[in-house]
């Protein structure tokens, strides 16, 4: 297995690398192993400078071709797109070595490596990184930032996106270990559900998150003034409402304002209304209804619905929420197969030991639990495909973990559809 730690400089790449081989015994290359005999003795971007990473990376390809097959790699590197740059092309030829590399070794895993601009400057400017050759320029964190160029692996079939802002090294590659050990079992078992067999025409496909909190816990909530329905009723939803319009409209200016710094977008070109974003970009809404299942609480309901599906588009989600959702809901129509036909289907995997079923026809529902503990969930009834994680993910997480079903982006329509190939 040959992991790439892909970063920008100061965010931690190699720090977590060593925490991660301790945790799979795997081998550590870092990308100043690879540059400091050129940086020492040739001058930057010269031609015997190109000449002698490229040496010093066949030498290590080479070295890591030879090592048993079972033995994992970790890769650090500092690769992205750099159109105004003279070295864009030399950048792009060692990545394109790199995947070359990777197809020996059972194929690329990329994980990129995010922090805020606070952290990366804090990080770059810490004591020991010039002794060893690395970057120290705070400026250099504040135009990366700036730029958000895109970092190369965006197109990986196995990729992590990992905010360590507020992450220590042991905590980020616990995360980066555990991903590998889904990769792992995913291989092991033959792969995952492939939802290919679904014929359906998709309607609308958006992020979620559901979140549920005692009525009387509410902000705005007054003891003595408002009091806890006992029943679901529209006074009930229309109290969860107005007690939490406020923090509503609050939450979506707070957004509206880390939206303009992250994708450099003006006031006027966002749409700002008390429980909805919207940009050229992305739709955010945030709805509040009493719980289904408890009358006392009240269910705040987050969705995020990508209008401009890209690498840099979904980079930029993830610096501005975070790890927000855990579902993808895809709503459809027209579907070819009917409840029976899905639970045949399913069974399948059950009998190959995929995962778990569960059927509940009574309330035209389906479930799938697989052996990495995602939840599938079919729900025939209103007509929505629930793919759910554990815990929090950012954007670009679960659209991997929704490719992973053979349901994939699809660029140019913005949407993501089924993959029948």
């Amino acid at each position: 297995m040959i992991i790439v730690l892909n970063g920008y400089p100061g965010v931690g790449k190699l720090t977590i690398g060593k925490e991660l081989i301790a945790k799979m015994s795997a081998r550590l290359l870092d990308i100043h192993d690879l540059y400091n005999l050129a940086f020492a003795l040739t001058d930057f971007n010269s031609e015997e400078f190109v000449q002698t990473i490229e040496k010093t990376e066949d030498l290590a390809h080479d070295l890591i071709l030879q090592l048993p097959v079972d033995q994992s790699v970790i890769l650090t590197a500092v690769h992205a797109y750099q159109t105004d740059r003279s070295d864009n092309n030399r950048i792009q030829s060692e990545w394109q070595r790199i995947q070359a590399l990777a197809d020996k070794r059972g194929g690329l895993n990329v994980v990129h490596i995010h922090c805020d601009l606070d952290e990366n400057i804090k990080r770059i400017t810490s004591d020991g990184r010039g002794a060893k050759r690395k970057p120290t320029d705070a400026d250099m964190a504040k135009r990366n930032h700036r730029d958000g160029q895109q970092l190369m692996g965006h197109d990986a079939e196995n990729l992590l996106n990992l905010d360590v802002t507020q992450l220590s090294a042991g905590d980020a590659a616990q995360a980066i270990f555990e991903w590998c050990q889904t990769l792992q079992s995913s291989a092991d078992t033959g792969g995952r559900v492939e939802t290919s067999y679904l014929q359906f025409e998709p309607k609308d496909q958006y992020f979620q998150s559901t979140h549920s909190m005692g009525i009387k816990r509410l902000p705005s909530f007054i003891k003595g003034q408002h009091q806890v329905p006992k029943f679901h009723s529209g006074h009930g939803e229309e109290l969860v409402l107005e007690l939490s319009e406020k923090e509503i409209a609050r939450e979506i200016e707070d957004l509206a304002n880390q939206t303009r710094k992250i994708f450099g977008i003006r006031s006027k070109d966002l749409e700002i209304e008390t429980d909805m974003l919207t940009t050229k970009h992305f739709r955010f809404i945030v709805e509040a209804v009493q719980d289904e299942e408890d009358a006392s609480r009240a269910c705040f309901i987050r969705k995020l619905e990508i209008l401009d599906v890209g690498a840099s588009v979904v980079e930029k989600l993830d610096k501005l929420l975070g790890s927000t959702f855990d579902e993808f809901v895809i709503a459809y129509t027209d579907m070819q197969q009917d409840f029976d036909d899905i639970v045949d289907f399913l069974e399948d995997f059950e009998e190959e030991e995929r995962g778990k079923l569960s059927a509940f026809p009574s309330q035209e529902r389906i479930e799938f639990a697989t052996n990495d503990g995602t939840m599938l969930v079919f729900d025939m009834r209103a007509e929505k495909i629930l793919i759910k994680a554990i815990g929090g993910k950012s954007c670009g997480e679960l659209l991997a973990l929704v490719s992973t079903y053979r349901l994939a982006s699809d660029a140019e329509s913005g949407r993501l559809h089924e993959n029948k190939n």
